[in-house]
């Protein structure tokens, strides 16, 4: 089967010479990153598996934090907040997880964590992507 279409959103075109020429076109860069990164958090915030998700994602993080020699202050501040957002909402999904009454297996919502009143993950998503304009 041919492979999956690129996601566009996502693509950076560099130049051959110089990949990443300095430090604000890597803070953007950065920034966009983690920008992505938290969108899903956010997204994801209410799904039943969204401590194992995050768990993936924090874990990767602390080891990039770990493994670059010297991290740029940018890059340090925007890791250790993503990573104080993932943990956030998976303590929130492992105690909303707890009170639920129904068993992991038998899950078919995907927000069924969910409180009453809070947005859901489409009016989330437009909530994001306006405050980005």
């Amino acid at each position: 089967s041919p492979p999956p279409p690129p996601r566009l959103p996502i693509i950076l075109k560099l130049p051959k010479d110089s990949p990443v020429p300095n430090t604000p076109s890597q803070d953007a860069i950065l920034s966009e990153i983690f920008t992505l990164l938290n969108r899903d958090a956010n997204l994801y915030r209410y799904t039943p598996s969204y401590p194992e998700l995050s768990s993936l994602v924090t874990s990767r993080l602390r080891r990039l934090l770990k493994s670059v020699d010297s991290p740029s202050p940018t890059l340090r501040r925007l890791a250790k907040g993503c990573i104080e957002v993932c943990e956030g909402y998976a303590s929130y999904a492992v105690r909303a997880r707890g009170r639920a009454d129904v068993a992991p297996k038998d899950v078919v919502r995907l927000e069924m964590l969910k409180p009453e009143g809070a947005e859901g993950m489409g009016d989330r998503l437009r909530g994001e992507l306006g405050r980005e304009r």
